[in-house]
């Protein structure tokens, strides 16, 4: 039996205002896929308590993070045809 996909999000903060920061995906096979997201203009809200949950920085992602772009073309490569729970 074939394990789902399962798709997990870490984000700015906690509730309204908050963007994801970290998306990352275990397929059926197994493997283990994770990537950070860049905060794109205009997303401001930062919330050092779930930083302190994430344990990623803003300064860190917008050094290692890629763009909202970069990261749905590689979502969509990688998840195509799957459904993630």
């Amino acid at each position: 039996m074939d394990l789902p996909a399962i798709i997990d999000l870490e984000a700015s903060g906690f509730g309204r205002g908050s963007y994801p920061i970290e998306v990352g995906v275990r397929l059926h096979d197994g493997s283990v896929h994770a990537i950070l997201i860049k905060p794109a203009d205009g997303w401001d809200h930062w919330d050092e308590s779930a930083q302190a949950i994430h344990g990623i920085s803003r300064e860190y992602l917008a050094e290692h993070g890629k763009s909202v772009r970069e990261v749905a073309s590689y979502l969509n490569e990688l998840c195509t045809g799957l459904t993630l729970y």
